[in-house]
């Protein structure tokens, strides 16, 4: 699992937290934010038998379906948290990032948007909305919402993520040197960010500097880089 989406259901999971009661709901949201995705499959399952009327407990499958990339079973499960809550700020982020990942840019452009409103200080929500937007061509609008989400948190893991992506619109808009210093400051934000070598990696080999490139393909391959659908379509494109 890439840092994007590693931070996205960890997020989500601290927004379930603060508000989950049922001992079953916080056993598997520990367990999501271990990584434990079918362990807590099974807790969350428990809890939806238990309680199909509990908002949370399908947002909180939907957090264990989206780290399993079963993102069909986690737009249901998001759907269904809303049709009980449609306030519940944790389904339009799972949403949004399944759309996402399912290809429709336009959907979690739409639920990112909901997910700002709803959660303002949230750095994350800013960053996922720019790669909406980034899928849509908009690039401008997009490194306005990094730059909001830097804004928010300038260290961390949030922090280096709204790098890379803010790296890739400055890419495609041609300006390589703000690129390249965006993925500089994303590993220098967080050393584990996979993502954030292999991007560097494409600049360096366009730059002609085969040596440093294969360090950091290296590097991505060492922290368990796996291309997701969405990232690979950006990676093609350059």
């Amino acid at each position: 699992m890439d840092l994007k989406r590693s931070l996205l259901v960890l997020s989500m999971s601290a927004i379930c937290l603060s508000s989950c009661t049922v001992v079953a709901s916080m056993e598997g949201l520990a367990d999501v934010q271990s990584k434990n995705y079918s362990q807590a499959l099974v807790k969350f399952n428990e809890v939806i038998k238990d309680q199909p009327s509990n908002a949370f407990a399908y947002v909180c499958r939907a957090q264990a379906f989206v780290g399993l990339r079963m993102y069909e079973n986690a737009l249901y499960d998001c759907n269904k948290a809303l049709e009980l809550d449609p306030k519940l700020s944790a389904a339009y982020g799972l949403r949004a990032m399944a759309n996402s990942e399912l290809g429709k840019a336009k959907e979690s452009l739409d639920d990112s948007d909901k997910l700002v409103e709803l959660e303002p200080k949230l750095g994350l929500a800013y960053n996922n909305r720019a790669c909406a937007l980034q899928a849509l061509g908009k690039q401008q609008a997009a490194i306005a919402d990094c730059e909001r989400a830097l804004a928010l948190q300038s260290t961390g893991e949030t922090a280096s993520t709204a790098h890379v992506t803010r790296g890739y619109s400055y890419g495609m808009l041609g300006n390589e040197k703000a690129q390249m210093s965006d993925y500089d400051a994303a590993i220098a934000c967080s050393s584990v960010n996979a993502s954030a070598y292999l991007y560097r990696a494409k600049v360096l080999e366009k730059e002609g500097k085969a040596p440093l490139a294969s360090k950091d393909r290296a590097k991505a391959k060492q922290l368990g880089y796996t291309p997701d659908p969405f990232v690979a379509g950006q990676l093609k494109q350059k």
